[in-house]
């Protein structure tokens, strides 16, 4: 078996490592309403830990991201 990727087994923060996912259109349901939503997904590769964003407009995805590291790099 092959060993793990140093990120995974070194002492790290949390989402110092990451992984950007972007998912295409999902059809949900509220209030009876349907309709279609965009994300990203950011995914901790050590900790394997999430942060989903809701929304895949460029502005609303930068800010998330901003207030996402902004917290845990100053």
């Amino acid at each position: 078996m092959e060993d793990l990727p140093e990120c995974r087994v070194r002492n790290t923060r949390p989402f110092e490592h990451i992984g950007i996912d972007y998912f295409c259109p999902i059809s949900t349901r509220e209030n009876d309403i349907n309709k279609k939503v965009h994300g990203t997904i950011v995914t901790c590769t050590t900790t394997r830990l999430l942060h989903l964003v809701s929304n895949m407009a460029t502005t609303t995805l930068l800010h998330a991201l901003r207030r996402f590291f902004a917290p845990r790099y100053p």
